[in-house]
């Protein structure tokens, strides 16, 4: 179902275009030497995001870009590389929202050490997060 969907909002073309389209566009708005995302950094790390999961604040369901198509790919990995480049990341990227989740669900639901917080952040920063990490990981 979702596949279906985000394949029709987002129309899949030759790849081989997005990936021109990346090199010349990152290169022409941020010439130097600094650590450029590729499309094949994103499309690498879609298996470590979680299917089935509440929408983030930004409303946007992981499946928009597990599903997704090589444009999408390559508009992520112009703004990521440019977030890289000047360094700085817009204020909804570090949007989240804390949810308070029950340890002990038998215990006091009164008690407030009966709860623990969980953040959930927006899923296109989880994106760029696992990105780095794996540019991190693989750099060490």
């Amino acid at each position: 179902m979702w596949k279906t969907h985000f394949e029709s909002v987002y129309s899949s073309v030759d790849n081989s275009y997005h990936r021109q389209l990346f090199e010349s566009s990152v290169n022409a708005l941020a010439p130097g030497n600094y650590t450029k995302i590729s499309m094949d950094d994103i499309i690498g790390i879609l298996p470590k995001l979680k299917h089935n999961k509440t929408t983030s604040p930004d409303r946007i369901a992981t499946e928009a870009f597990i599903y997704s198509t090589p444009g999408l790919f390559a508009h992520l990995s112009i703004m990521f590389s440019w977030f890289l480049k000047v360094g700085a990341l817009p204020a909804e990227f570090t949007e989240s929202t804390i949810v308070p989740l029950v340890k002990v669900k038998c215990g006091d639901l009164s008690d407030v050490e009966n709860y623990r917080a969980i953040m959930i952040s927006n899923s296109i920063t989880k994106v760029l997060e696992f990105v780095v990490l794996d540019k991190l990981a693989s750099s060490s």
